[in-house]
């Protein structure tokens, strides 16, 4: 609502510069809960109005796109529905389904709409030392496939994790096949700190892979 008064002057400027003035749409603030009661983001003092919030957090990206994308059109959702294996970036926002009041930020809708990447119940988190990070995931074409591209890792090749601000580097040093029986049969060194990526297997709905990954340096 403050830029509202300083429109007048933009247009000014471009029709004494003898530019086309662009076109402008007001959009209401996204808002969040505090407490009771409902009131602007601050890119101050709310961690969620900065993206490293969502890095340092370990959301993935097409989580927080999807979110937002809800968030920002009344729409999208019934979109989803009927392209539920489109690519996000084909959805087209309107200001006509932008919220007039003020679209809620709502950090456990977040949180439910980034459960299809798990942290097995069994992981440990990342700076446990000697530790295993178990991430679960699925395949396929499915917009909520955020391990799709998995397959194309080989031994040798690299995985990052950001936790709590460090990134974590790994090497990936297995990959194996195993048959789906609803349990995760884990390979590894128990005396190293690995990362363990488990998701189906490409073109084989018998089967689900495990990489394994160990931990070569972390940087702050």
């Amino acid at each position: 609502d403050e830029y509202l008064p300083s429109i007048a002057e933009h247009l000014q400027i471009f029709n004494a510069l003898g530019f086309e003035p662009i076109q402008y749409a007001h959009i209401a603030p996204m808002q969040k809960m505090d407490g009771d009661s409902k009131r602007k983001i601050s890119k101050r003092k709310d961690p969620e109005a900065n993206v490293t919030f969502y890095i340092e957090e370990g959301y993935p990206v097409d989580s927080v796109r999807e979110y937002l994308l809800t968030v920002a059109n009344s729409n999208f959702e019934e979109w989803r529905k009927n392209n539920p294996t489109a690519n996000n970036e084909d959805f087209v926002v309107t200001t006509d389904k932008m919220s007039i009041s003020g679209a809620l930020f709502d950090l456990p809708k977040l949180n439910d709409v980034s459960k299809n990447v798990q942290i097995v119940e069994t992981s440990d988190m990342p700076d446990v030392n000697n530790g295993n990070f178990i991430l679960a995931a699925h395949s396929g074409n499915s917009y909520v496939s955020y391990f799709k591209d998995l397959y194309l890792l080989n031994k040798g090749d690299y995985a990052y994790v950001t936790y709590q601000g460090v990134k974590y580097v790994y090497k990936i040093t297995n990959i194996y096949l195993q048959v789906k029986t609803g349990q995760i049969g884990i390979y590894r060194d128990n005396n190293k700190t690995t990362l363990t990526l488990v998701t189906c297997t490409k073109d084989d709905e018998a089967h689900q892979t495990i990489y394994i990954a160990e931990l070569i340096s972390k940087n702050i």
